[in-house]
């Protein structure tokens, strides 16, 4: 006698049939809330990041508040890297390029502030 596993992680079913039906491409509404959340964190990292680079932009003071929001915008941008990058999506010269991300920010990207500023 052999035993087979459930097709569905559902309640049990006579018919066989998901009783919670399928997403797109055949996802479990699991999948489909994991993407939802995957989808909003990424876009809370881009709104982030315009935020910061907006308070950059609008911010020509001294240095070193200038400095300061230099790293703000790094750190926002490192953020927002790391989520792309857990989605799979590792090219991220089309962001550099539609957010306007300076150099001077992305040569910050990665780096830790100095303990005196």
């Amino acid at each position: 006698m052999s035993l087979r596993p459930p097709k569905s992680s559902g309640p049990y079913n006579p018919f066989g049939a998901n009783p919670f039906g399928t997403g797109p491409e055949g996802a479990s509404p699991i999948e489909i809330e994991a993407r939802a959340e995957q989808a909003a964190s990424l876009g809370h990292a881009g709104r982030q990041v315009e935020r910061t680079l907006a308070a950059l932009d609008d911010t020509p003071g001294p240095k070193a508040t200038r400095e300061s929001l230099l790293f703000d915008a790094a750190e926002a941008v490192f953020a927002y890297f790391v989520q792309r990058e857990a989605l799979g999506m590792n090219d991220h010269r089309a962001i550099i390029k539609d957010y306007g991300i300076p150099p001077a920010v992305l040569r910050r990207v990665g780096a830790r502030r100095s303990e005196d500023g």
